[in-house]
C-alpha cells in the first residue's frame, strides 16, 4: 500500500510565468512547496497532470512535485449547467477529466503508483458564471467590469491514485478586488497577450505584471485565484493517504 503526506517547507525566489512580462514571486503565488514521505520506500508521490493549463503546470512544479502531462480531450461545454451551482459546474468537469484521462491509462500495462490530478475553474461576477471568454471583445468586458466589483475563482481539484482507485475531490473559492484598471492598460493588455488572456477563465489574470499594480486585496491565496489551490492538494492527499490506510485496515 502506497502511504504519503505532503508538509509545507520553502522558500524559492521568483519564476517566470507564461511569458517574458508575466512575473510573480512564488512565495506570493504558492501557499505550499512539497517535503514527501512515503512509507518504507521513502519515494514521493508522482503525479499525472490532467490539464493543458501553463498555469497549473507551473503552479505543481513550484512545489517540486514529480509529475508529467497528459490533456484531457473533453467537451466541457456539454458538462452541467452554466446557471447552477458554480462549484456543482467544476466538480463535474474536474471528474469528467479524471475519467476521461483513466480510460486511456487502463490501456498501459504494470502497476502504476501515480496519482492523477485534475481540475476546472470558473469565475463568477455578480452571481453569473464565466468561463474563458469567447473573444478579446468579451475579454475586454470581462476585464473592464472587475474595476466595479469583485470576483471569485471556483476552482476544484479531483486526486484519483492509479494504484488503488481511490479518488477525492475538494473545491476552493478565492476572492479579488481590483482598483480601477485603466482603459490603456487593458488595451495593452490585450494587445500584448491577448491570446493567453482567452485562456483563462474570466479573462483573469492576476499574476500578469500589468494587473499586479491594480490588485486591491485577495482573499484565499493567489495560487487558487492562478487554477490550483496547494493548501487544497495537501488536504486532498491527506484525506486520500487516509482513505488508503482505511483499506488497507479491513483487508487485514
Amino acid at each position: 500500500m502506497l502511504y504519503y503526506s505532503f508538509y509545507v517547507l520553502f522558500a524559492l525566489p521568483h519564476f517566470v510565468c507564461m511569458a517574458r512580462a508575466m512575473t510573480i514571486d512564488l512565495k506570493s503565488a504558492v501557499s505550499c512547496a512539497s517535503k514527501f514521505a512515503v512509507g518504507p520506500s521513502q519515494k514521493p508521490p508522482r503525479f499525472i497532470l490532467g490539464s493543458s493549463s501553463r498555469s497549473r503546470y507551473l503552479l505543481l512544479e513550484a512545489t517540486g512535485a514529480d509529475f508529467e502531462v497528459m490533456t484531457p480531450n473533453i467537451n466541457e461545454e456539454a458538462i452541467g449547467s452554466r446557471a447552477g451551482d458554480p462549484q456543482a459546474l467544476v466538480r463535474l468537469i474536474a471528474t469528467a477529466k479524471a475519467d476521461a484521462l483513466l480510460e486511456r491509462l487502463s490501456l498501459e500495462n504494470g502497476n502504476d503508483n501515480r496519482i492523477l490530478l485534475t481540475g476546472d475553474q470558473v469565475v463568477t461576477y455578480d452571481g453569473v458564471i464565466r468561463e474563458k471568454p469567447v473573444d478579446l471583445k468579451q475579454c475586454r468586458q470581462f476585464i473592464q467590469s472587475y474595476s466595479r466589483n469583485p470576483c471569485c475563482t471556483v476552482g476544484a481539484i479531483c486526486l484519483h491514485s492509479l494504484a488503488t482507485g481511490k479518488r477525492v475531490l475538494g473545491v476552493h473559492e478565492a476572492f479579488v478586488h481590483f482598483k480601477e484598471i485603466p482603459d490603456k492598460v487593458i488595451d495593452q493588455l490585450i494587445e500584448q497577450d491577448g491570446p493567453l488572456l482567452l485562456q483563462c477563465a474570466g479573462g483573469l489574470m492576476i499574476e500578469h505584471d500589468l494587473i499586479q499594480p491594480f490588485v486591491h486585496e485577495v482573499h484565499g491565496g493567489i495560487d487558487s485565484i492562478m487554477g490550483l489551490c496547494t493548501n487544497l492538494l495537501v488536504d486532498l492527499l491527506d484525506e486520500l493517504h487516509n482513505l488508503e490506510k482505511q483499506e488497507d485496515v479491513r483487508m487485514r
